[in-house]
């Protein structure tokens, strides 16, 4: 088995839960916590939540 990984990304934090819901309900397990990652100007934020899941 294998895992894998990846970033789910989202324009607010309501559209990243969206993002999240969806990978959970596909098996999906988010690692560590919600980061957000601003851009050149604060406005411009990216809401970012690394998920993991086993393959088999």
């Amino acid at each position: 088995m294998d895992n894998k990984y990846v970033i789910a990304t989202g324009y607010s934090r309501a559209n990243l839960c969206e993002h999240v819901s969806k990978y959970i309900e596909n098996g999906w397990h988010p690692v560590g916590g919600m980061v957000i990652d601003f851009n050149d100007e604060e406005d411009d934020k990216v809401y970012c939540q690394p998920m993991t899941v086993l393959s088999p």
